[in-house]
């Protein structure tokens, strides 16, 4: 299993302690982002359990709510995007062994060499970066696409 990261308080943390009641988690620190309610974190990144989160002044049932509300939209906006053969925003459409074409939002494109590094200088459209791709394997590539 994973080393979890420590909590990124830049991110937008609500940050809440269990009261010092002699309980089993007294004093604990119990944190939850703003931009994903109903998960709940210790500072360490480990997950904390509802309970916890409940004893440390969380309203978890609204928070639950609230995810289960984003996660709906979001689904709802995925549905509309797939209907309309729109790319969500970092999706890769095409990939080879040295090159890989990612959709950056927008009917955008960028080609990214097998080390992550953009192959292009600008944006590309779909046909664009399909030319670049062949031209690069082809080692005969555009200047006005390129980097460098």
């Amino acid at each position: 299993m994973a080393t979890p990261e420590p909590v990124d308080y830049d991110r937008g943390v609500i940050l809440r302690i269990i009261p010092n009641s002699g309980a089993p988690g007294a004093g604990s620190h119990v944190c939850m982002y703003a931009d994903s309610p109903g998960i709940y974190y210790a500072p360490n990144g480990l997950p904390v359990s509802l309970d916890w989160a409940r004893m440390a002044g969380f309203d978890v049932d609204a928070d639950l709510k609230e995810r289960e509300r984003n996660e709906r939209r979001a689904s709802a906006l995925a549905a509309v995007d797939k209907e309309f053969n729109l790319l969500p925003e970092g999706e890769i459409v095409e990939e080879g062994d040295d090159f890989q074409i990612v959709h950056m939002g927008y009917g955008w494109f960028d080609v990214l060499n097998s080390d992550g590094a953009r192959a292009n200088d600008r944006r590309l459209r779909r046909e664009e970066a399909s030319e670049l791709v062949r031209s690069l394997r082809d080692g005969q590539a555009h200047k006005d696409t390129l980097n460098g």
